[in-house]
């Protein structure tokens, strides 16, 4: 629709300069949203949207009766920056799950989110029995691997290679066996976290918030009924 030279007249001329502005800003909008739920860090993500409206453009001016429109990229820039406003406003969000399923299927929605804010951390606090494990089970498979992630309660981390983008490895954490802040202090989880191609998910946060990176995705889980969860999800920043 944007690339229509002319629209149909509808009685006024700027409803045809309105409608294509719109249609403008709407094409770049998704091109952003399907850029981020790549897990491309958002910013990354504009530039390579700003770039490929440039080129856009310039292709234009190739084109018999078209032309290059500088105003156009403007447009389409405000597109994509208004997309990033609406997806940091879903991340806010709280979300109500009504089975393990469709808790699961949080996991890409919070591994787009420490993608496109490049943060390598996500904490997941909640009861015993709130769905922390299912959770993360949910992000192992969004993250390609192909088999159940078993909660390290007595090992501490459990490690796994991943494809490279936008992390190498994951490691699992599991705290609910550190009771003391001497047991926490004795674990350097610093150092897993170090190495941005990490990504580091760590169950029973709570228990060492003091000494997580300010950076970080947050999720608290609270159990509404037997089925039922309510999932809050949260950038520190």
């Amino acid at each position: 629709m944007s690339a229509i030279p002319t629209l149909p007249k509808v009685g006024f001329l700027w409803w045809d300069f309105v409608a294509k502005k719109s249609a403008h800003m709407l094409e770049y909008g998704i091109l952003m949203y399907l850029l981020i739920r790549a897990r491309l860090p958002w910013h990354k993500a504009l530039v390579y949207g700003v770039i490929y409206a440039i080129s856009d453009e310039i292709h234009q001016s190739f084109v018999t009766g078209r032309s290059a429109k500088l105003t156009d990229v403007g447009f389409d820039t405000v597109g994509m920056l208004a997309a990033v406003q609406l997806i940091k406003a879903r991340w806010r969000q709280i979300r109500i799950t009504r089975s393990a399923k469709q808790t699961q299927n949080l996991a890409a929605v919070i591994l787009a989110m420490a993608a496109a804010n490049q943060v390598n951390v996500v904490g997941v606090k909640g009861e015993m029995g709130a769905g922390k494990t299912t959770l993360i089970q949910g992000m192992g498979r969004e993250l390609g691997i192909n088999r159940n992630l078993p909660s390290p309660t007595f090992i501490l981390v459990r490690s796994y290679e991943l494809n490279p983008v936008p992390w190498k490895n994951l490691y699992h954490v599991d705290l609910y066996r550190l009771k003391t802040v001497d047991e926490i202090r004795s674990i350097d989880l610093a150092e897993l976290w170090q190495d941005q191609k990490n990504l580091v998910i760590i169950e029973w946060a709570d228990r060492a918030e003091a000494r997580l990176p300010r950076k970080r995705v947050e999720v608290t889980i609270k159990i509404k009924s037997e089925t039922s969860r309510k999932l809050e999800l949260k950038l520190c920043d």
